[in-house]
C-alpha cells in the first residue's frame, strides 16, 4: 500500500480519478466513486490501492462478492499487506466461511503480530469452527496487547472458549471482567447466560438460576436462558415453571422440539 504511481500521463489521470472517487465517497455518492475507481484501474491496473479502495466501497454497501474479488486482486499485487488479508478474512467471516476466514486472519496476524484485531478475529473464527485451544491462544494474545476497544466482547468471547475447554473457574473470572468493562445490554445478557452455564458446571444451581433469570430480563428474546432455566426448574420438580419456560423458548425458536429438552442432560449447552 501507499506506493507512488509512476508519473506517466495514465498514472496522473488515474491518481486524479482516485482522489475524485474519495471525495465522492465521503459525500455519499458511492456508485459514482466506484465508477471513478474503475476508470482509474483501467488506466493503471497494477495499482493495488485502487482495487482495495473500490473493494471497501463494495463491502460498505454489502456487495460482498465484488468486495472479495477486489481484495483478492489487491492481494495478488501485494502479498505482504496485512490489511488485504484481513479484509479478505472479514468477507469470509461475514459469509460464515470460518476456515477460509481463519486462514486470512492468521496470515494478517503473522504479518502484523501486534495487530489486535487480526488476533481477535482469528480467535472468533476458531471459536465458531470449534478450534477452542487455537481460539484461546489468539484471545490471550489480544488480551496481552490490551488495545482492543471492546474489552467486554474480548473477555466474553474468551470465556466461551474457556467454557468449552472445561476451564470453568477461569471462564467465570473472565465473565466478571467482562461485566466490569462497561458491556452493552445485549452483552450483559450473554454474560449472565454464560455465568449461568458456568455455575451449572460448578454445581451451583442457585447461582445458575439467578444468572439465567437476569439474562432473560436483559435479553428476553434469547431463547437459550429459558431452555437452561427450564431444565433447572424440572430438576427442582417445579414442573409448571419449567413448562412455562419451554413454551417461551419454543415461541422464540420454532425449530426447538420437546426432544431438545432432555431432562437427563441438564448441563448440556
Amino acid at each position: 500500500m501507499n506506493k507512488q504511481s509512476t508519473q506517466t500521463p495514465n498514472a496522473q489521470t488515474a491518481c486524479r480519478l482516485a482522489l475524485q472517487a474519495r471525495h465522492k465517497a465521503l459525500n455519499g455518492h458511492w456508485q459514482e466513486a466506484v465508477r471513478d475507481y474503475t476508470q482509474a484501474i483501467a488506466l493503471e491496473p497494477a495499482n493495488d490501492e485502487y482495487y482495495f479502495s473500490r473493494g471497501q466501497l463494495y463491502q460498505q454497501n454489502n456487495l460482498l462478492q465484488q468486495a472479495f474479488a477486489d481484495y483478492r486482486k489487491a492481494l495478488a499485487l501485494d502479498k505482504n499487506c496485512a490489511h488485504y488479508y484481513f479484509n479478505c478474512g472479514f468477507i469470509r467471516y461475514e459469509q460464515q466461511k470460518w476456515q477460509q476466514a481463519r486462514r486470512y486472519f492468521e496470515k494478517a496476524a503473522r504479518l502484523e503480530p501486534d495487530n489486535v484485531y487480526a488476533h481477535f478475529m482469528c480467535a472468533q473464527t476458531c471459536l465458531y469452527d470449534s478450534r477452542f485451544r487455537q481460539a484461546l491462544e489468539h484471545y490471550n494474545i489480544a488480551v496481552r496487547l490490551n488495545t482492543l476497544e471492546d474489552k467486554a466482547e474480548l473477555y466474553l468471547s474468551r470465556a466461551s472458549a474457556l467454557l468449552n475447554l472445561s476451564c470453568f473457574e477461569q471462564a467465570q473470572a473472565d465473565l466478571q471482567k467482562a461485566l466490569a468493562a462497561n458491556p452493552s445490554a445485549e452483552q450483559q445478557g450473554a454474560i449472565h447466560y454464560l455465568l449461568g452455564r458456568t455455575a451449572l458446571y460448578l454445581h451451583q444451581p442457585q447461582k445458575a438460576e439467578a444468572a439465567f433469570s437476569t439474562a432473560i430480563k436483559l435479553n428476553p428474546n434469547d431463547f437459550r436462558p429459558y431452555v437452561q432455566r427450564a431444565k433447572l426448574y424440572k430438576r427442582q420438580q417445579k414442573t409448571h415453571l419449567a413448562l412455562q419456560d419451554i413454551n417461551r423458548a419454543m415461541r422464540l425458536e420454532p425449530a426447538l422440539q420437546m426432544t431438545d429438552f432432555d431432562w437427563d442432560t441438564l448441563y448440556k449447552a
